[in-house]
């Protein structure tokens, strides 16, 4: 009768303590301190913008303790889109100081075209006409657009220097893992002259330009 129980408890001690849950990084895009919702009209000052899509890679993720890589995420690629996919896991064990990542994919992934999975032609996210990834897309529409339905399209990309547009990110954190990786679009938009350039559509210094100021508006918490 003692071997009965003993093989009872050990066949339910896994489901009372049960497996650590791993930890979710949520990707948030945020309108100054307010979530961010696509089709909704924002307001900067002197303008009415709604943003429609919001999509860009992230790869190569990493967590850092000490300026050493003590986990990577198996999965290399990762496309972030408000409408879809927002979040990637980890384990929940981890300990570290720092978020290592690419803003976009490297030059190799690039120069491979198009493949399977997030990296399919089919996501939107890959110019043909050119050979190369878009890492960052942002589209919309504002009053201040000169186009005849006020729309802009920022499809940021280009991997040949001098107009590489992928960014190494490394945001420290202290004790726990963040939660939550922000981007504050308003801030973004509050930096682009709307009216002068309402598309960026190729690899280029403005494109450039525009990846950094976007790398510079995200944040951990």
């Amino acid at each position: 009768m003692r071997h009965v129980l003993l093989h009872i408890f050990l066949l339910f001690l896994p489901a009372c303590c049960g497996a650590q849950k791993p930890h979710t990084l949520r990707f948030r895009a945020l309108w100054g301190g307010e979530p961010l919702l696509l089709q909704q009209p924002c307001l900067i000052p002197g303008d009415t913008v709604t943003i429609s899509r919001l999509r860009f890679y992230v790869s190569d993720v990493a967590v850092l303790r000490k300026g050493r890589v003590v986990y990577r995420l198996p999965e290399r690629y990762h496309l972030i889109d408000l409408e879809g996919c927002d979040s990637i896991t980890m384990p929940a064990s981890l300990r570290g100081d720092a978020l290592r990542f690419n803003l976009g994919l490297d030059s190799a992934t690039n120069a491979a075209g198009a493949q399977g999975g997030v990296l399919d032609a089919v996501e939107g996210m890959y110019w043909a006409w050119q050979s190369g990834f878009i890492h960052f897309k942002l589209e919309g529409s504002s009053r201040r657009s000169p186009d005849r339905k006020q729309q802009f399209q920022y499809h940021l990309g280009g991997f040949r220097a001098p107009f590489s547009s992928v960014r190494r990110m490394t945001l420290n954190f202290k004790r726990r893992l963040p939660s939550e990786l922000l981007l504050d679009v308003k801030a973004l938009l509050r930096r682009i002259d709307v009216k002068s350039q309402p598309a960026i559509m190729s690899p280029g210094g403005r494109a450039v330009e525009l990846v950094n100021i976007v790398a510079q508006q995200m944040r951990i918490r």
